[in-house]
Formats: C-alpha cells, structure tokens, sequence
C-alpha cells in the first residue's frame, strides 16, 4: 500500500495503474470481491490520469485492504483452534 500511496502522490499514473492491476490479482485470486471492484475502479481511474478520483478510491481501498487482512486472520484462527 506505500508503494500505491506513493505513485498517488507523484502523480505517476502508469504506476497506479499496474499496481492497481496487482491487487486485482490478489483480490481475484483469494476471491476478496470488494477489493477487486475497488482496485478495479482505482486501475481505471488510474489508465484515464483522473487523479482526483483516485486520490478519492485510495482510502477506501485502503479500509477493504484492512478488512480482508482481518478476514483472513480470523478465518486462520478459527481454522488453526
């Protein structure tokens, strides 16, 4: 998530956008659908430069992205007691 804040900051749009793509990754893979309709918002906003909306989508991928570590580590702990 640094890494994403940073390219936000600077603007850096490609960046953004491939990080974005990554999360989606994730997010699909680990089958977390809220992060990857965010990250997916956030990626698209990302390939248009419309900074505005992605400064505006980062902090709300920023409380999914918690969330679903959350999810998963009690989901862990349920599994390992």
């Amino acid at each position: 998530m640094e890494y994403l804040a940073q390219a936000i900051q600077a603007e850096d749009w490609p960046q953004v956008s491939r990080l974005s793509h990554r999360m989606k990754g994730t997010a699909a893979n680990s089958r977390a659908q809220r992060m990857l309709a965010i990250a997916t918002r956030m990626g698209d906003q990302a390939k248009s430069q419309a900074s505005g909306r992605v400064k505006e989508i980062y902090p709300q991928l920023v409380e999914i992205w918690l969330q679903t570590q959350t999810a998963i580590q009690d989901r862990l702990s349920e599994i390992s007691a």
